[in-house]
């Protein structure tokens, strides 16, 4: 799965919704690259320093925590549409975990010091992306929070 589905372009993200009717989505355009993976191939790896986000425009990927002996705990996968690496591109800090590309990707990748000195020209486009990005984040933790919950109760 993953390979036959065309590309998302930026302002097809729910993420971006509405920055193409404003006219801040060239503003976002202008420090997102493209990037593509073959399937297996690590997207990055727990411990390196980072700063990027990246939104899927095809395929999946699977963030995984390394353990002790080679061993791996699932903790998330992400299909077309959706982002991940955002904690490091909140906190330019290094990864928590490994991404993978599962299927065949396609991502958009933006690196946070280009999107600082975008969002320095244009303040709007910071102000609009982090709010997505807190609103995401906490509909994430609610759902985990679910499934603790539902997992303590069983």
């Amino acid at each position: 799965r993953g390979g036959d589905e065309a590309p998302l372009a930026l302002a097809e993200f729910d993420l971006l919704r509405e920055f193409a009717a404003d006219r801040t989505l060239p503003a976002v355009a202008a420090c997102a690259e493209e990037r593509s993976f073959p399937a297996g191939t690590a997207v990055f790896k727990s411990g390196e320093a980072a700063d990027e986000l990246f939104l899927i425009r095809r395929g999946i990927v699977r963030i995984v925590l390394p353990l002790k002996d080679g061993k791996y705990h699932n903790l998330a996968s992400f299909g077309r549409g959706n982002f991940f690496g955002e904690m490091a591109f909140l906190d330019a800090s290094t990864r928590s975990a490994d991404a993978v590309a599962t299927t065949a990707t396609d991502l958009f990748v933006i690196s946070r010091k280009r999107f600082d000195e975008v969002s320095r020209r244009e303040p709007v486009v910071g102000v609009k992306v982090f709010a997505r990005l807190a609103r995401a984040l906490a509909l994430r933790l609610r759902h985990t929070d679910a499934e603790m919950r539902a997992l303590y109760d069983w």
